[in-house]
């Protein structure tokens, strides 16, 4: 069964405005729940990294030892650069993470933009549908 199209300015007007609302909401809520999921996995990766230093920092002196180079600069030189490459692995993490939230606030951002856009549309056709439909609109009365 075919239900008969209904419409008038305000009709569509509040239709379009409810459909919007639905749609931004539901937008809304996906960027949110992908930079919940960002964010836990970030957390989670630099705890992991943490662990993982400080499981393997020590072996890197002790394969030094091993060899009877304690007290030499090689270890120094090897567990500085293990340190260093741990670091920079930690600061691309950190660079990597700022540049998704980045990317999360702009896609928000131009969700914003592209309702409030969209709003107006609706209320630019709600008021050419009223004039248009209304026998007064184009009336000029002088005050």
């Amino acid at each position: 069964m075919t239900m008969a199209a209904y419409g008038t300015p305000q009709y569509d007007y509040n239709k379009g405005t409810i459909d919007l609302a639905l749609n931004k909401g539901l937008g809304d809520a996906a960027n949110e729940y992908g930079r919940f999921l960002s964010q836990q996995r970030f957390r989670r990766d630099q705890q992991d990294m943490g662990q993982q230093f400080k499981q393997n920092m020590p072996k890197v002196g002790s394969s030094y030892n091993r060899r009877g180079l304690w007290n030499s600069g090689l270890r120094r030189q090897g567990q500085r650069q293990f340190g260093e490459q741990y670091n920079q692995a930690l600061q691309r993490s950190q660079f990597d993470q700022g540049a998704a939230e980045q990317q999360y606030t702009m896609t928000q951002t131009a969700s914003d933009a592209r309702y409030q856009q969209a709003l107006l549309d609706l209320y630019e056709q709600f008021q050419s549908g009223r004039a248009n439909t209304d026998p007064f609109a184009n009336v000029y009365i002088p005050g």
